[in-house]
């Protein structure tokens, strides 16, 4: 992220209020208690999670600054539950009454008989069907802002979305003027990673693909079927549309004064992809990108 000239390294872990086994991860990091001893910087908070008002009191005992987790794709609106954003044919877990997470007797509220988000691929599907309503963004953003507030008693300050739903124009035509008007300084979006997995040969530093290695040589996460294929490594059709519609959506939220990420990393480092090793060589390629 870079604020005039000034360069920043933000540390942030977002699904804060997700439910409370992450919540528990996301207090140790802040601690600096974890193995490594690495601290985190700030945190961002998905306002309709589960356990979203236990997670504000366990941040605030760990000094923890928190921001705006926008979530327009799980769970329970905030807002209006009948909006474009929302269908009651899409539920949590993948069937009815499955909740996302268990957790010593924690669930995560399921969506049977209830108004729900689309879903990830459903909200994307939406957007490119033409469904989803400016209005309904806008109104919905503003909802989850109140409801910050309301549970952290100050206004959010840095913004980031649920499963990239910044990265969207669409979203980033609607909500950027608002969350100018509603004080936000600060964006996180998706830009750049995956080059910096596949970068330019003189760009390479710890191994062509920073130690990535898809199972069978060419998937990411269950759905690579389909999408870019760079050095051998081919992305989901999702990490594509996100990774490609930044950079554009960027360009709106600046041209509102909002400071953005320059770069991010985290597409990359899901679940078997995430080690020191991977974010240390990927940090190097950012460093070294800005040194050109």
């Amino acid at each position: 992220m870079e604020r005039g000239e000034e360069r920043l390294l933000v540390i942030n872990a977002d699904d804060l209020g997700y439910c409370s086994s992450r919540d528990r991860a996301i207090a140790q990091l802040a601690r600096g208690n974890a193995p490594g001893h690495y601290r985190l910087g700030s945190a961002s908070l998905l306002v309709n999670g589960a356990t979203a008002s236990s997670a504000v009191k366990l941040a605030a005992e760990c000094e923890l600054e928190l921001g705006l987790h926008l979530n327009l794709t799980e769970g329970k609106p905030v807002g209006a539950l009948h909006s474009s954003l929302a269908t009651p044919q899409w539920m949590l877990g993948g069937e009815w009454g499955t909740p996302v997470c268990r957790d010593n007797g924690d669930e995560v509220e399921a969506c049977e008989n209830l108004v729900c988000f689309r879903g990830k691929e459903g909200f994307w599907g939406a957007i490119d069907r033409g469904e989803i309503e400016e209005e309904a963004v806008v109104a919905e953003t503003e909802a989850q802002l109140r409801r910050f507030r309301e549970l952290t008693g100050y206004a959010a300050r840095h913004v980031d979305g649920h499963q990239h739903v910044l990265a969207s124009t669409v979203v980033a035509k609607a909500v950027a003027p608002v969350l100018r008007r509603h004080g936000v300084q600060s964006i996180r979006n998706p830009a750049g990673e995956l080059e910096l997995v596949s970068p330019p040969a003189h760009m390479a530093a710890g191994g062509g693909n920073c130690g990535y290695a898809p199972t069978g040589g060419c998937a990411v996460d269950g759905v690579g079927e389909e999408g870019g294929c760079e050095g051998g490594t081919r992305w989901s059709p999702f990490l594509v549309r996100v990774a490609g519609e930044a950079p554009s959506s960027t360009a709106l939220y600046r041209a509102e004064g909002l400071v953005t990420t320059t770069h991010f990393i985290g597409l990359t480092l899901m679940g078997r992809h995430a080690s020191q090793e991977r974010v240390l060589c990927l940090l190097e390629r950012i460093f070294a990108a800005h040194d050109e």
